[in-house]
């Protein structure tokens, strides 16, 4: 029963009220990522 939820994410994201937040921040931190792996890698 525990890992019910663990193979479907899509489950959770409808449970959540505010899905949206957690989209905006996984693709803040990839932006974030790639704009610092830029900055050092010149």
């Amino acid at each position: 029963m525990g890992n019910d939820h663990v193979s479907k994410p899509d489950v959770d994201a409808l449970d959540d009220p505010h899905p949206i937040w957690k989209v905006l921040f996984v693709l803040f931190c990839a932006f974030m990522l790639l704009f610092w792996g830029a900055v050092f890698l010149g």
